[in-house]
């Protein structure tokens, strides 16, 4: 995952370092931030009032970050033991349960719900409690914030080695 700020400098998570590294404008990369809460960081970004959110591969916590680097449990999104990515729109994050199979809404105050899909591996459209996704995984959002879109896995032939493909999905917000 990567996630730029205002000032136009870079943040990159390091999945297999733990760690969060930001690049300079002047492209100097620097260890911004290391923290046992990291367990694979894999998304990152930043919501409307300039604070840096990363969720784990490996876990299901989320963590925001100080602008010093402090890493701070920030909220738990069950259900899945592993995410995605993580986006901001419309004054929420959305966060991509990889190995649970939907996307999720997280509120300021850590609270989460559902937001599309059942929890069951699968690639059916419709109304978004009743879609199906397969390890989703990317998220952004429109500008307005009116819809997101999101990668998903879909393996054709066997899993391992098999071919597979991504398809873009797109969940409209009310």
């Amino acid at each position: 995952g990567i996630a730029v700020n205002p000032a136009g400098e870079l943040f990159v998570v390091n999945c297999n370092g733990g760690y969060v590294a930001r690049i300079g404008t002047d492209r100097t990369v620097t260890e911004f931030s290391r923290s046992a809460l990291f367990a694979c960081p894999n998304g990152i970004t930043f919501d409307d009032r300039g604070d840096l959110y990363v969720v784990n591969f490996n876990s299901s916590k989320v963590v925001k970050v100080s602008p010093d680097g402090a890493a701070l449990e920030f909220a738990d999104v069950t259900g899945g033991a592993g995410n995605g990515h993580i986006t901001f729109a419309r004054g929420a994050f959305y966060v991509t349960q990889f190995r649970g199979n939907r996307v999720v809404q997280l509120e300021r105050d850590g609270t989460w719900a559902p937001v599309a899909g059942t929890g069951a591996a699968g690639r059916g459209d419709g109304p978004a409690d009743s879609a199906t996704f397969t390890q989703p995984n990317g998220i952004t959002s429109t500008s307005g914030g009116r819809e997101l879109w999101v990668n998903d896995l879909v393996v054709r032939g066997s899993v391992r080695g098999g071919p597979s493909v991504v398809t873009l999905r797109r969940i409209d917000l009310v």
